[in-house]
């Protein structure tokens, strides 16, 4: 039940060293600030400014995302960098490695380690590249170079040229950029010399991205137009007829469209008005489809007759020749479109190919980048100076501390939690393997208190065994555990790790009551080869019965004392005497519950119990000290004003506290036998469906009926089981002693959990 012990860090220095600060506290990943502008007043102030890396950071994962890709990338924090142990530097990817790398694309020479220079003013200009896509240069333009799309390195000069900089912000250097050309484009570049590199390079991948994105959509909409055309005059492909000329006719209308065949059979046999004729060119779907014909002067009235017979018009696409001609070429358009596509997609695909990895890597830094950004916004700063406010592990406190030492201008204090009276210490949690995975249903709850104690191992225990005895069986639970491996492995469900225990816990409990999938004497050979009768408990025999309930009513006894104890631990550690002696959970109260207890067994069992006069005692005499506990208490942590204002109101109020506080020991101790219920329940539940098997015959029905029985019941009593020990778990245990007020220890940068 351990909690990690915390150092509280007080961090000061000069203003230009607080880019380093962050930088360094954030890459410790152990650091959880505080916002110190509410604990100060006067000359400091809120820092308050828009995060420009977050910007850059979003621009370029749109630009990714524009290309089908999903942007994936690692931070140094994730790879576990720790600066401040010996001379260990940031892990940088591969890409971030390229210091003394020969740049080939565009013949720029060399690239000297910590020279910061032009290369991303020298890169193929956007004009060039599309120019390799196929783009014809506008008049006046000049002479564009050609340019292989697999060699352009963008992100990788970007990489290479803020390498320095980069470190700038974790080592506090200071450092000048050589001359450079001015960058074109909307906008100017801010002012920091690493923001300089980003916005030119970035200006020239999304003209490019934006010009190649446009084009894309060109002809996409042209494959529409083909695609949407052709679907539209297939329908008319019988058609031989110079359609253009038709359209060009003075005196005549030509209406394209479909009706019902219904319809059509009807102006067949229409004969009122000799210009009613309809030219039928396909059927499908219930229509027919074609054309008609009428003079000028004549078209409204065959209009009308024709809506009346619902057909409908299609404005056909225009076209020379007959339609036939016409889809020809249409699809001789679509496949020379459909190329282009392909042909740019594949450019496109080329370019993405050589530039992700390099991107990945500027992607990675300028998240830590934003990260320490937002990390300012926790310190208070002055004209001159900043405060920073944190807490780290106590383990990690002294790492920190040196790596921030060696920043000049900047000063570290360490302290304890109890000489903070500002802040609350967050809780991080320290537990063994088997408990760890527990950890989420105790965070459920709540975190603990930092002066609390971490009810995890608790909980992975009795959580384990609720599960266990009431889903008692060998088949089953080992089903259950594999389950709970997949979804632990494969889809990262921290549920998962909980299930495999717990599925192995009702696998164990199902060998003592020899049930697998659902058949209970399947064990019997094996128990008699261990020496016994047969299994050791017949859970549906009378005597079992009886037995398994009462087995659980003990285990809750047992349980609900411990969590008084723990109580009573709690509340000595933290000096709260009063609540600790004389509360319903402090040691009147565990006195006067074993008095209650004990009484319960004299009366229903004839076993030996304590004289009259013990029992009475523990009864009596606790309860008049939890009935008069607060003053009492007031009066233990010496309090002046330990008598209640008013004493009869007072006492009146006690007697219904009193009396609530029996029944909740009363119902809180009855509420242990769903333990004992489920574990009947469970073998109630497949006794049905082995019994259906036996009314189908057997065999093949009767497998299948088990199959789905025991699909079935791990689903559902697995579901009804998991809640009913959480409610054990929160209601009957955690009630006594936890309250679950902490808050949880989030060092900056980490991501929260699913």
């Amino acid at each position: 039940m351990s909690i990690t012990k915390m150092k509280f860090v007080s961090i000061s220095g000069t203003a230009s060293t607080l880019d380093a600060v962050t930088m360094r506290c954030l890459l410790s990943g152990s650091f959880q600030p505080e916002t110190a502008i509410g604990s100060l007043s006067g000359r400091y102030y809120r820092i308050n400014e828009d995060n420009p890396y977050a910007a850059y950071l979003s621009r370029i994962t749109e630009a990714v995302k524009s290309s089908g890709r999903e942007p994936v990338y690692e931070t140094m924090l994730a790879q576990g960098t720790r600066p401040g142990k010996g001379k260990q530097k940031p892990s940088y990817s591969k890409a971030g490695q390229k210091n003394n790398a020969h740049y080939a694309a565009g013949d720029l020479g060399p690239f000297e380690e910590g020279e910061i220079g032009s290369l991303v003013d020298k890169l193929p200009s956007s004009e060039d590249v599309l120019h390799s896509f196929g783009w014809q240069p506008e008049e006046g333009a000049g002479s564009l170079q050609p340019v292989e799309l697999d060699k352009l390195r963008y992100f990788e000069a970007l990489d290479i040229e803020t390498e320095k900089l980069w470190r700038a912000k974790f080592t506090g250097m200071q450092v000048t950029e050589a001359p450079a050309e001015k960058p074109s484009g909307e906008g100017q570049p801010a002012a920091d010399p690493l923001l300089q590199k980003y916005d030119r390079c970035i200006k020239k991948v999304e003209k490019l991205i934006t010009a190649l994105r446009e084009e894309q959509a060109k002809l996409q909409a042209e494959l529409d137009r083909c695609k949407d055309s052709i679907e539209q005059l297939r329908h008319f492909e019988s058609l031989d007829v110079d359609v253009s000329a038709l359209w060009s006719a003075k005196f005549l209308k030509l209406r394209f469209g479909r009706m019902p065949i219904a319809s059509a059979n009807e102006v067949d046999a229409y004969n009122k008005n000799p210009y009613v004729e309809f030219f039928r060119c396909s059927e499908e779907g219930g229509y027919a489809w074609g054309m008609y014909v009428a003079p000028a002067s004549e078209i409204d009235e065959v209009d009308r007759i024709f809506a009346a017979l619902f057909f409908e018009r299609l404005r056909i696409p225009d076209i020379t020749g007959s339609p036939k001609d016409a889809i020809k070429r249409l699809r001789e358009e679509y496949e020379a479109t459909k190329a282009k596509a392909d042909e740019l997609n594949k450019k496109l695909k080329l370019f993405w190919d050589a530039e992700y990895e390099s991107c990945m890597s500027v992607c990675a830094k300028l998240h830590m980048l934003a990260e320490a950004f937002n990390l300012r916004r926790a310190a208070a700063r002055a004209k001159d100076g900043y405060l920073l406010f944190g807490w780290v592990p106590e383990k990690e406190a002294q790492s920190l501390s040196d790596s921030l030492h060696e920043l000049r201008g900047v000063e570290v204090k360490l302290g304890n939690p109890g000489q903070v009276e500002r802040f609350t210490p967050p809780t991080k949690l320290k537990n063994s393997w088997f408990a760890r995975p527990y950890e989420f249903l105790v965070s459920m709850f709540g975190m603990p208190r930092y002066d609390e104690i971490d009810p995890t191992p608790l909980v992975a225990i009795t959580y384990t065994l609720f599960f266990g005895i009431m889903f008692a069986d060998l088949g089953q639970g080992l089903v259950l555990a594999l389950v709970g491996y997949i979804m632990g492995k494969y889809m990262k469900n921290r549920l998962g790790p909980i299930l495999v225990r717990c599925g192995i816990s009702g696998a164990l409990f199902g060998l003592l009551v020899g049930s697998v999938f659902g058949y209970e004497h399947l064990l019997d050979g094996l128990y008699r080869k261990l020496g016994f009768d047969g299994k050791p408990i017949e859970v549906m025999e009378s005597g079992s019965i009886m037995l398994i309930l009462g087995s659980a009513i003990g285990l809750g006894v047992v349980l609900l004392i411990v969590a008084m104890a723990l109580n009573i631990y709690i509340l000595m550690r933290k000096a709260e005497y009063g609540p600790a002696l004389f509360s319903t959970n402090g040691l009147a109260g565990l006195v006067l519950y074993l008095g209650l207890i004990l009484l319960v067994l004299g009366l229903v069992i004839d076993i030996p119990v304590p004289t009259p006069v013990i029992m009475w005692a523990m009864i009596i005499l606790p309860a008049v000290l939890i009935w008069l506990g607060e003053p009492l208490g007031r009066l233990v942590e010496r309090r002046r004003d330990w008598m209640p204002e008013k004493w009869g109101e007072f006492l009146l109020q006690g007697i219904f506290e009193m009396f609530e506080s029996i029944l909740s020991y009363m119902t809180n101790t009855v509420s242990f036998v769903r333990v004992g219920a489920f574990v009947l329940v469970h073998a109630g539940m497949m006794m049905v469906f082995t019994t259906i098997a036996e009314m189908v015959g057997g065999g093949f029905a009767g497998a299948v009926v088990m199959i789905f029985g025991n699909l079935l019941v791990i689903a559902l009593e697995g579901l009804l089981v998991g809640v009913q020990s959480m409610r054990l778990e929160y209601y009957e245990l955690f009630s006594r002693f936890y309250s679950g007020s902490g808050r949880e220890f989030k060092p900056a940068g980490s991501a929260d959990k699913d």
